[in-house]
Order: structure tokens, then C-alpha cells, then sequence
């Protein structure tokens, strides 16, 4: 399965200040996070919703964090628009995905 290195930071959604950008609050702290989705995900991102966020590694962002998944009444929702192309690369480079494993 898709790791995401370091682990996942629980947060609490607070906004969504733009297409790409969160305000999330980590503990006490409130901290921006880049959305890497830019649908509108207007059912998904509400305000106090449990998110998870992964820590961004490069120090050069303009955001310390990256939101990833969403807690919908104990159902994670990945918000990572991308997290699909690399489930399908691990896949089939593993040869795990049922249609093309023989």
C-alpha cells in the first residue's frame, strides 16, 4: 500500500483559505496545509472535521504540512488527488493488482 513517510499528524479543519491551502488546527497551533485536490470537496472539508496531514519535506514550501485524508464518521477519504496513480504504480509493479498478476 502507498506509505506516506513519517507518519500521519492528526488535525482538526478549520478553513479552507484557497483552492490549495487549509488552515488546520494542530493541537493548540494553527498551521496552513496545501490541498493537493482542487475540487471543491465542500462535504468533505468541514469545519472540525478530523483530518490527517503528512509532514512536507521540503523547506522551501510555502506550507509545513499536506493534508491527506479526511475522518467521515470513522470512514478515512483520501483527499490526495494524486495517491491514485501511485496505488496503481506500487500495484503493478508488485504485481498485486488482481487483473494483471498472472
Amino acid at each position: 500500500m502507498v506509505w506516506y513517510g513519517g507518519g500521519l499528524i492528526p488535525a482538526r479543519f478549520v478553513a479552507r483559505e484557497n483552492r490549495f491551502m487549509a488552515k488546520v488546527e494542530i493541537g493548540r497551533e494553527v498551521a496552513l496545509a496545501h490541498i493537493q485536490n482542487t475540487g471543491r470537496l465542500k462535504e468533505i472539508l468541514t469545519v472540525g472535521r478530523r483530518v490527517y496531514l503528512i509532514r512536507a519535506d521540503n523547506p522551501n514550501r510555502k506550507t509545513r504540512y499536506t493534508v491527506i485524508l479526511a475522518d467521515i464518521e470513522g470512514t478515512l477519504v483520501s483527499v490526495d488527488s494524486g495517491v491514485v496513480n501511485r496505488m496503481l504504480h506500487e500495484y503493478l509493479a508488485d504485481k498485486k493488482f488482481p487483473p494483471f498478476s498472472s
